[in-house]
């Protein structure tokens, strides 16, 4: 999460964590269901709100 909110695309988060972009879209869209939002901008604030950044 806190990759997604430093705004990074997923080619350099999969670079970061050595995992495949595929990877890291599917991991993103995991989060995005467990936290109700559709897009890495809903993601971000709900997880801010909730103290999870």
């Amino acid at each position: 999460m806190r990759e997604l909110a430093a705004g990074r695309p997923y080619k350099e988060i999969a670079a970061r964590l050595r995992l495949s972009p595929a990877t890291v879209r599917s991991y993103s869209r995991g989060l995005y269901a467990k936290l109700g939002v559709h897009s890495r901008g809903e993601a971000v604030a709900k997880a801010s709100r909730n103290g999870l950044l």
